[in-house]
């Protein structure tokens, strides 16, 4: 019988399970609790991914209200296109803010952009980018 609970133990995450008095079977229980709470979250993201995507917020401080203005208008699925009618400014000019806003957040292209703005979506973390850094 200790053996059994030992085992049902050692499967279960319950942090206040009863030591069995066999040694081995403790041990291993204590061992695998101790692994279930250095392991992260299933939500959590890899240290790298949480990296960049913190490194890229910390960023978007830098970003002027239009440069906001106008990744917002990237987030929500807009075309360069569409956003110079929306804001009544030349294509050149959202192209020109296009630039800026890949230089402050050190991307490279569009797609670059698109790429993080998905993954900031999908870990939930868009609207902090879009708030310039706060919550």
């Amino acid at each position: 019988m200790p053996i059994t609970q030992g085992f049902a133990a050692a499967r279960s995450q319950e942090q206040d399970w009863q030591p069995t008095g066999i040694r081995e079977i403790d041990e291993l229980t204590a061992y695998f609790h101790s692994r279930l709470r250095e392991r992260p979250s299933e939500d959590a993201l890899p240290w790298q991914v949480e990296s960049l995507v913190s490194e890229l917020i910390d960023r978007a401080k830098g970003l002027t209200g239009t440069e906001r203005v106008i990744l917002r208008y990237y987030a929500e699925g807009y075309a360069v296109k569409d956003i110079s009618g929306l804001l009544f400014i030349s294509v050149g000019t959202v192209k020109g803010h296009n630039s800026h806003i890949y230089s402050k957040l050190g991307v490279n292209s569009y797609d670059s952009l698109k790429a993080y703005l998905d993954v900031l979506r999908r870990c939930e973390r868009l609207e902090e980018l879009l708030q310039g850094g706060g919550k």
